[in-house]
């Protein structure tokens, strides 16, 4: 597809949207939106209906065209128009990876799909409270950028966590999507009322607010690249609508209480952050696999030790089990870029990293090899959420390049190849071998068979087998959660532990 048929195309779907969409209220076309996304994230087939980052973008949409003179009554036949209009867009960029036919044309398509649906549909949970507990308001490390972050937003991090919590508990207690500051007035929970202002504040955009940034996101890539475009409620999941607060989806709070935070502490102070951050994150890996029982975990003095590799660079955990030995590194790295392909990925930060930590795994592995006839494992943990980082597509055009092994070599001392989990996966790979005491070689062995029958993700395998053993774990993370809740007097100590 030629760079102006791109255009025009893009062109034409924004201007059948803003004839549509400039005729309805924003309050209430949010409104009638977040009802339906609420109810779509639970019901497939209306999913297919009302895709989540349609319904985000024509919000957004809503705020910039809306024009008073041409205002009409909004019922839900008006609003499937509206919708209808996405539906007939066929995406320049979208459509030309997927008449590539190759894996890279595949993988293009699914990373342009993946960007905008993944985050929509996390649903925040006590191991995103409880980590980030831990790594931002616990951290001796990131002492400085707390006060930082204080100065900045005029409330500490503790307030801004309790208040993500208790706003998301409001919304999930109370069958209606706009929140007002006077529902927490008569509350009998101890809250930190007097930052609910400075929080909001800092959380949400009024109408115009959000009309420019659409403006600002939109004008960042070229039509062709229409797909890439950041919904707003990312960072800001609440429109600001006359004394009222509107929230698309609690699952946007997710965002809220994690990578919000991170991605404040970055803009602040990036080198220092990202150095103490590092720290910070290896500390809680560490404090994440010394709630296993059983086994011996060795870190990296000691596997430098065992080993005989003081020259050399190696990973930062070696657990060993009855039957395997699982290898560890731990890399705080998240996409900083926007636009994503196996071509970007290539010369990303992130698969540097990853490559990084391949060849200190494999350095490991191969040396281990002299010393035991124990199956071997390893696995990569970062901070953010890698789009399908464990295809061969990804191995082969964004890893491969970055190092000076070859595919044959890194996969040698390995039973499997090595992985790449997100801490949300790792969290949810760690409390099914501990919940089930299992060795993580079998959970392997099930992860290779499922995706030889469909290619998936460590959290869909996981999520879809062990979902049961996941919830129904007690982790040192949902240990923190509840500590902390309870120590701040927000729940009592008959509280379930999940949210």
């Amino acid at each position: 597809m030629s760079k102006e048929n791109s255009n025009k195309i893009t062109q034409q779907f924004y201007d059948n949207l803003r004839r549509q969409i400039r005729r309805f209220d924003p309050g209430d076309f949010s409104i009638m939106a977040s009802n339906i996304l609420r109810a779509s994230l639970s019901n497939m087939d209306l999913m297919s209906h009302y895709p989540p980052h349609f319904l985000l973008h024509a919000i957004e949409a809503n705020c910039r065209y809306y024009d008073p003179c041409v205002k009409r009554v909004l019922d839900r036949h008006n609003f499937n128009k509206v919708i209808n209009v996405y539906h007939d867009y066929k995406d320049p960029y979208q459509q030309h990876e997927l008449q590539k036919k190759s894996e890279e044309g595949v993988f293009n398509l699914l990373i342009s799909m993946a960007v905008n649906q993944f985050p929509i549909q996390r649903h925040l949970n006590y191991n995103i409270f409880g980590r980030s507990i831990v790594l931002f308001h616990k951290s001796e490390n990131l002492e400085c950028f707390r006060n930082l972050f204080y100065e900045k937003y005029g409330l500490p991090i503790k307030d801004w966590l309790i208040l993500t919590f208790a706003v998301f508990s409001w919304f999930s207690n109370n069958e209606t999507v706009v929140f007002q500051p006077e529902n927490f007035s008569n509350s009998e929970v101890n809250l930190p009322i007097k930052s609910l202002e400075p929080f909001l504040k800092s959380t949400s955009m009024e109408r115009k607010e959000i009309s420019d940034n659409f403006n600002l996101e939109i004008e960042k890539f070229p039509p062709f690249l229409n797909s890439f475009v950041k919904s707003t409620f990312f960072d800001f999941p609440f429109l600001r609508y006359s004394s009222t607060y509107i929230n698309p989806h609690p699952n946007l709070l997710s965002y809220l209480a994690h990578e919000r935070i991170y991605k404040i502490m970055s803009e602040i102070s990036s080198t220092e952050f990202q150095t103490a951050f590092g720290k910070t994150f290896e500390e809680f890996i560490n404090m994440l696999i010394d709630d296993l029982t059983g086994v011996r975990i060795l870190k990296e003095k000691e596997i430098k030790d065992a080993y005989q590799l003081d020259q050399s660079e190696v990973c930062d955990f070696l657990i060993e089990f009855t039957d395997c030995f699982l290898l560890i590194e731990v890399k705080a790295v998240q996409y900083t870029k926007r636009f994503l392909s196996l071509a970007s990925l290539t010369s990303a930060n992130s698969s540097k990293k990853i490559a990084k930590a391949y060849e200190q795994l494999f350095s490991v592995g191969k040396a281990m090899g002299e010393f035991t006839t124990k199956k071997l494992l390893s696995i990569c943990v970062t901070f953010g959420q890698m789009f399908f980082p464990n295809l061969d597509t990804y191995y082969q055009k964004a890893i491969l390049p970055n190092m000076s092994l070859n595919v044959k070599e890194i996969k040698d001392p390995f039973v499997y190849p090595p992985q790449t989990l997100s801490i949300d996966e790792f969290e949810e790979f760690i409390a099914v071998i501990d919940f089930n005491k299992m060795c993580p070689l079998k959970l392997f062995g099930e992860m290779s068979e499922a995706r030889s029958v469909m290619p998936q993700s460590w959290h869909t395998f996981l999520s879809h087998k062990y979902r049961s053993e996941i919830d129904s774990h007690k982790s040192v993370i949902s240990k923190q959660y509840y500590n902390f809740f309870v120590e701040q007097n927000i729940i009592n100590s008959d509280f379930d532990r999940s949210i």
